[in-house]
């Protein structure tokens, strides 16, 4: 019985949305091997090497096993995020009288692949001079 001879897959990018480990077909297809008796189920197993939640970089060996011996390949996953969060709850732009600013309303943020947070922030276009128009401005 000869060792098998393993051939994987290419490393690949791949969407977040689209990738699932358990399916190698998202992720450039299954490794294939073979020894001179015919060909060999290769398996695999993952390894994530950097990044977050789902935005990682994943190093998956494929290995074929015969009476003969094993062998092995390295394929390089990258999964990446490239679709933006939606935010729900945005305010129209306003102009408010000094005393009635209204009360910042609750946005939402929601994304494919991560749970994004959303900050708050204001901005005055009030004239430091008292005695300017603008002053009142906020």
């Amino acid at each position: 019985i000869s060792a098998p001879t393993i051939t994987c897959p290419a490393n690949v990018m791949v969407s977040c949305s689209a990738f699932n480990a358990a399916n190698p077909a998202t992720s450039g297809g299954p490794a294939t091997a073979s020894t001179a008796c015919g060909p060999v189920t290769p398996t695999y197993s993952d390894v994530t090497i950097s990044g977050l939640n789902n935005c990682r970089t994943i190093e998956r060996t494929w290995t074929a096993t015969t009476g003969g011996g094993t062998a092995t390949c390295v394929q390089t996953i990258t999964v990446e995020d490239n679709v933006p969060p939606t935010l729900a709850g945005l305010p129209n732009n306003l102009t408010a009288q000094a005393c009635a600013v209204p009360v910042a309303p609750v946005v939402t943020a929601s994304d494919n692949c991560t749970s994004p947070t959303v900050t708050f922030g204001e901005v005055t276009t009030q004239n430091p001079n008292p005695a300017m128009c603008g002053h009142y401005n906020y």
